[in-house]
């Protein structure tokens, strides 16, 4: 197991590499001169030529991306173009916001999904079984901005019973607590559905296993089959899509943080995007993509402690 993790962690290197590389020459080919917002757009050329050499923007791109990738190892992601705070400070302002928010959506994903879908499979052709898969296509369909405004307009301005926006503290006090539940709520709906269902599948697939058989034969109570014999292998796909969707809230939160005004990452790389600031945006996409790979390195060790037949070498 430990030559497989290092294995795996050598395997992330090509990969965060090539982010790195796709974030660097994205921003550099999108319309618009940051020089220009710094300087002014009535600035001459001359203060123009030398906010540009201050910045390093005058030398090839190759270089600016190698003295970028120099700067990134040691933990230096330089300075913002519009603020000159440091990036990693900018952006560590910010992610706990944003994990926060990812984590309990996750749980609230995870906490209603597996039971959901593990009562539709046991109850199969039910009403329960059809009421639950329906919620849960009906949730696939929604797109996350209408989830979250007709949220808010049903629970805020109509029923008043959550705040609209912000983030007032952890969700482990009360305000903090009342201003998470609707963007964590919206931000979980198809996150939910997919787990669900994928629970649902799972499940009718192991509760047919000969094994399975064996146990209702010898007498095993119904909670112990479904609970200790069925739902621990049925999980292990359901593994898989948690930790997918928990790199894909972590990065695609943008549009939940902005609707509901929630300062985290995701709000931070679309002022950034909106501004030309290269170094923040850069930033921004590569804590996501360390984060995610290090998620799914996380996902694949779980497979063993889920299934002891599966064996890394």
């Amino acid at each position: 197991m430990t030559r497989y993790i290092f294995r795996r962690l050598l395997q992330t290197v090509p990969v965060l590499l090539g982010v790195s590389v796709l974030a660097f020459a994205i921003m550099h080919v999108v319309p618009g001169d940051p020089v220009r917002l710094i300087a002014g757009p009535d600035a001459p050329e001359s203060v123009v030529a030398r906010v540009r050499v201050e910045l390093g923007l005058e030398r090839p791109l190759h270089v600016q991306y190698l003295s970028f990738l120099g700067r990134a190892l040691r933990g230096d992601l330089g300075r913002s173009l519009r603020s000159r705070a440091p990036v990693i400070d900018e952006i560590f302002s910010r992610f706990p916001a944003t994990l926060e928010l990812t984590t309990v959506s996750m749980l609230l994903a995870v906490v209603v999904g597996i039971p959901l879908g593990l009562v539709a499979a046991v109850r199969r052709a039910s009403w329960l079984d059809y009421l639950a898969m329906g919620a849960s296509l009906s949730t696939l369909s929604m797109p996350i901005f209408w989830v979250a405004i007709v949220a808010i307009w049903l629970f805020s301005l109509q029923l008043g019973w959550l705040p609209v926006s912000g983030r007032a503290g952890p969700v482990w006090e009360w305000e903090g607590l009342r201003h998470i539940v609707l963007p964590a709520a919206t931000l979980a709906t198809t996150s939910l559905a997919i787990i669900s269902r994928l629970t649902r599948s799972g499940m009718l697939d192991v509760l047919g296993r000969e094994y399975v058989t064996t146990a209702r034969a010898k007498g095993v109570p119904p909670w112990s089959v479904v609970g200790k014999h069925a739902l621990k292998n049925a999980l292990i796909p359901v593994v898989t899509v948690v930790g997918l969707q928990y790199g894909f809230l972590l990065g695609g939160a943008v549009v939940t943080e902005t609707i509901f005004a929630w300062p985290g990452v995701g709000r931070l790389a679309i002022t950034a995007i909106l501004q030309r600031d290269y170094p923040v945006v850069q930033g921004c996409v590569l804590l996501v993509a360390v984060v995610f790979v290090l998620i799914n390195l996380l996902v694949d060790v779980l497979y063993g402690w889920l299934d002891p037949r599966i064996r890394y070498e």
